[in-house]
């Protein structure tokens, strides 16, 4: 026999339901590990152009798209452009595998429920990186650009807008983005920072520390997150697609506050963090057994 059979059917040892749930975790483990390295660097790139800015040292505001064109202007930028490439698509894949395959085995209550959806709303949204980071590469017509982020989303306003019901739709759009920001924005201060997230060969000490910049960088984009949303509602109360900001936008907006240096420089360091717990994910992480 290549395994035994417990009383609820279920297949132990060696059989090939083991095995087919093997090879796909580790294929999902690697698909996540490379992802994890793309976001990392992004962020990382985001962040670091912030404080410039945020402490007068020169550096702008970025979005995910001008973060990756910054990353093409670097001496092998082609190479790093690829790189960046297979882990954007890698990341979606392993997005969409936490909504669909549930590796983290959440609920099915609405809690549940809802970090699924939010694994599938990520991987669309890093999926959408893809075409603009290939056109970068290869000239295409719509290469990743600083801003273009914010174009494209008041483009899909613009169009909700004029449908019937569309200030409604666009209205609720935006209070599930203001709610997936207050949702990250909690849960980097929760005890349980993603308890569920397995990093292996981590002492109890580097595991703390590397937990304290993953739930920093959560609230910081939480933050970021949670403001988009605002702006998105903003749109919808006055019919009005421009009054949309996208990533670096609200930074700028931010940064034009009361004391918006150390604001966005606090946020900026926030997302420098993301991007650091990012690395420490692509290199320590992987799926529990």
């Amino acid at each position: 026999m290549t395994g035994k059979a417990n009383v609820k059917g279920k297949t132990n040892g060696s059989g090939p339901l083991t095995s087919s749930n093997e090879a796909l975790n580790k294929t999902s483990e690697t698909l996540a590990r490379i992802g994890y390295a793309a976001r990392g660097i992004i962020y990382i790139v985001i962040g670091v152009l912030a404080v410039l800015l945020a402490f007068g040292f020169g550096g702008k505001t970025t979005d995910q798209q001008g973060a990756i064109s910054m990353i093409g202007t670097q001496p092998a930028g082609r190479i790093l452009l690829w790189l960046v490439l297979i882990g954007l698509v890698c990341y979606s894949l392993w997005g969409l595998i936490r909504a669909v395959f549930n590796p983290f085995h959440q609920g099915h209550d609405a809690k549940g429920f809802a970090l699924r959806i939010g694994y599938l709303v990520s991987a669309i949204a890093y999926a959408l990186l893809v075409m603009p980071t290939y056109a970068l590469i290869s000239g295409g017509a719509q290469p990743a650009q600083n801003g273009a982020q914010q174009g494209q989303i008041q483009q899909y306003i613009a169009k909700i807008l004029v449908m019937p019901f569309g200030q409604m739709l666009v209205g609720i759009i935006g209070i599930i983005v203001i709610a997936v920001g207050l949702i990250q924005f909690f849960q980097g201060f929760s005890a349980g920072f993603e308890r569920k997230i397995h990093l292996d060969k981590l002492n109890p000490s580097q595991l703390r520390k590397v937990r304290f910049l993953g739930r920093f960088g959560t609230i910081a984009r939480g933050i970021v997150f949670a403001l988009i949303g605002l702006f998105i509602v903003f749109a919808a109360y006055t019919a009005n697609s421009k009054q949309v900001k996208g990533f670096d936008s609200t930074l700028t907006t931010i940064l034009q506050q009361p004391y918006g240096g150390w604001l966005m420089g606090a946020v900026a360091l926030g997302l420098i963090s993301l991007g650091m717990y990012s690395l420490c994910l692509s290199i320590f992480f992987r799926l529990k057994k």
